[in-house]
C-alpha cells in the first residue's frame, strides 16, 4: 500500500515537472532572470580567509546573493558578518573594486 502511494506521489510530481518545464524555460528566456551575488576576498593575518558550507563538499571565498535592497558593498559586509563573524562598517575605496556586481575585498 504504502509503495503504491510513493509511486503514485512520484508520477505526479514527474509529470508537474515535465507540464511546467516548457512555460517557465521560456519566462526565463524572455524576461532573463538574474540572481546576482558577491564573494568576498578577505585576507586577515596573511591568511586568505575561506569557508566549507554543509551543503557543498568544496571550501570558497565568504559570499552570497545580493537583497534587492541592497548595494553590493552592504552584500559584501554582511556575508562577511554572517559566515564568518567579522564585523566592518564601510569598505574603503582602496579596499574593494566592483567586478561584474561582484566585489573583491583586499
Amino acid at each position: 500500500m504504502r509503495t503504491e502511494i510513493t509511486k503514485i506521489v512520484i508520477n505526479f510530481l514527474y509529470s508537474l515537472y515535465r507540464t511546467l518545464r516548457a512555460p517557465v524555460r521560456w519566462y526565463w528566456s524572455i524576461f532573463k532572470i538574474q540572481t546576482q551575488g558577491v564573494r568576498v576576498l578577505a585576507i586577515q593575518n596573511n591568511s586568505i580567509i575561506l569557508v566549507k558550507h554543509w551543503y557543498n563538499p568544496l571550501i570558497v571565498m565568504p559570499g552570497g546573493g545580493i537583497k534587492k535592497y541592497e548595494t553590493p558593498e552592504q552584500a559584501a559586509i554582511r556575508e562577511l558578518k554572517e559566515e564568518v563573524n567579522i564585523e566592518i562598517e564601510q569598505l574603503d575605496d582602496a579596499n574593494y573594486c566592483v567586478w561584474n556586481g561582484n566585489i573583491l575585498v583586499i
